[in-house]
């Protein structure tokens, strides 16, 4: 199913190539899932049904009412590259808030996150397993478990772990969406033509034999001359 149909028109051709491309960015693209790019990850499940769609289960040949495949691939693909448009906005607004958190908000966090509340009760301030007596214990420079320099190492490097792959994210929805966009167009273009009745080759240039007719001519012979004479 993956190579052109030759009883499809070019333009819903274009539309299954176009429809390969996209499939394959689109499963790739499922990786912003990782860093919080929940919209680009929805936009490239849709893209993935509607590429399936006319990978997968398009119609054999041109006929009444088959174009509506394409129109579905459309409106689907369409949609998807309208929520891929918004899943690159917020990563970018993502990428953005993140560069702006500065080591020591990281280092609070990851302190309060470990701490705060209820947390110190079975938070361990060295390498036994005796817990803290208190949260200020557990927030406490001396509390190895807690302390503000592993905070600030794992706060690093979590922060530049995911500078490596909001970039890629980035770039790869605007891909996604470009192609997205280009399936949308393609298949509501090809849709009219694939609602078309099948081409077919009337047999028209037969003709009834008028009245005197001779029998075949002989070889050599040419036609009008078969025809008897009145």
């Amino acid at each position: 199913m993956c190579c052109p149909s030759p009883s499809w028109t070019p333009k819903a051709n274009s539309a299954k190539s176009i429809g390969i491309a996209v499939l394959t960015f689109a499963i790739i693209d499922l990786l912003t899932f990782a860093v919080q790019g929940y919209a680009a990850g929805i936009a490239s499940l849709i893209a993935i049904v509607a590429s399936s769609i006319i990978i997968c289960c398009g119609p054999p040949t041109p006929g009444p009412g088959r174009g509506s495949t394409f129109t579905a691939v459309g409106v689907l693909s369409l949609i998807a590259s309208v929520v891929h448009f918004v899943g690159i906005v917020l990563l970018i607004v993502f990428y953005i808030n993140l560069h702006n958190i500065s080591a020591d908000t990281v280092t609070d966090n990851c302190i309060d996150s470990a701490c705060s509340g209820t947390a110190w009760q079975t938070a361990s301030c060295d390498n036994s397993y005796n817990t803290c007596t208190s949260e200020a214990e557990c927030m406490s420079a001396t509390c190895t478990y807690c302390s503000a320099t592993v905070c600030r190492t794992a706060g690093t490097i979590v922060q530049n772990w995911i500078y490596i792959l909001v970039w890629p994210g980035i770039l790869l929805s605007v891909l996604c969406f470009s192609l997205e966009l280009a399936l949308a167009v393609t298949s509501f273009q090809a849709a009219p033509g694939m609602s078309s009745p099948a081409i077919s080759t009337p047999l028209t240039d037969i003709k009834t034999a008028p009245a005197g007719y001779a029998g075949q001519p002989t070889y050599g012979q040419p036609v009008a001359v078969a025809y008897a004479s009145p």
